[in-house]
């Protein structure tokens, strides 16, 4: 028994969401999601939110509506924004650009801050389930990404705090 509970501790997924902001001449921003766990996720829903309010649409009319409602007249140009929809499999070390966008040289001469501040009210909710069928939230709110399995004791909580989001 104990063997099975390691093993199916072993292969779950773990999901990480960073920015890269641009420096100098360089003006592109991009937003990367990993899975650095050591299992597959198999994805159930990914939904984008900017100040509470769900985005609706295909995952990529999301992405590029976020970008724009964060950045406005800022962004210059969108050039990439992923599409990862339901029954999609993200494989263990794999890892997506969500988005890459270019943004006017006022916003790189504001510095990551500058960037970081308009990025603060988007958020971002991937529902998955890993090989054994379990579910699982990982969250990004203002920064800070949290996973929690569906149906876990912790389940109730992080539901009450973070519903919006669900």
């Amino acid at each position: 028994r104990q063997s099975q509970q390691h093993a199916g501790l072993s292969v779950i997924p773990a999901f990480s969401v960073w920015g890269e902001y641009p420096t100098g001449e360089n003006r592109r921003c991009s937003i990367r999601v990993a899975n650095k766990g050591f299992g597959p996720a198999i994805i159930d829903r990914v939904e984008l939110f900017f100040n509470g309010e769900k985005i609706d649409g295909y995952m990529y009319e999301k992405v590029q509506s976020g970008i724009k409602q964060a950045f406005g007249d800022q962004v210059v140009d969108i050039e990439r924004s992923a599409t990862e929809e339901k029954g999609h499999a993200f494989g263990a070390n794999r890892e997506i650009e969500l988005a890459r966008f270019v943004v006017t040289e006022d916003l790189v001469n504001q510095g990551a801050q500058g960037i970081g501040e308009r990025l603060r009210p988007m958020a971002l909710t991937i529902s998955y389930r890993d090989i054994y069928g379990r579910k699982w939230y990982f969250l990004v709110q203002k920064f800070v990404g949290i996973t929690w399995r569906r149906n876990s004791p912790a389940h109730l909580v992080k539901f009450f705090l973070y519903r919006r989001y669900l």
